[in-house]
């Protein structure tokens, strides 16, 4: 809204037309976002091999995503060492990812493990 008073006895107002959002913009947004969450949450999981500290194979894995939890993870590890392992580091937090609007929290988990 925009006052206008070069002479005080004769007050204009005029409005400008708000900035029209483009909705074909924020939908293909959001469907690009709604797909890479997707994506990530469906990632196989790629251990990383390591010698663990009693010299035996050991393995790093993160499994991150929307919906995800440790349990990928432990059957990751049931797999690689048969079933037989301990567990020599895990991390699990809430992490913020940056979104148009704002941010979403999501989970973060990794683990280590050395096979028996």
């Amino acid at each position: 809204m925009i006052l206008s008073h070069k002479d005080p006895a004769l007050l204009t107002v005029t409005s400008r037309p708000l900035p029209s959002f483009s909705w074909p913009f924020e939908l293909k947004f959001s469907f690009a976002l709604l797909s890479l969450v997707l994506v990530t949450s469906c990632a196989s999981i790629e251990p990383k091999p390591f010698r663990g500290p009693n010299g035996n194979a050991a393995y790093w894995m993160e499994c991150s995503g929307m919906g995800r939890t440790l349990d990928a993870c432990y059957e990751k590890a049931d797999e690689l060492c048969q079933r037989r392992y301990v567990i020599v580091d895990m991390v699990t937090e809430i992490i913020a990812v940056p979104v148009h609007s704002g941010f979403i929290p999501t989970p973060f988990h990794s683990i280590a493990v050395e096979c028996r």
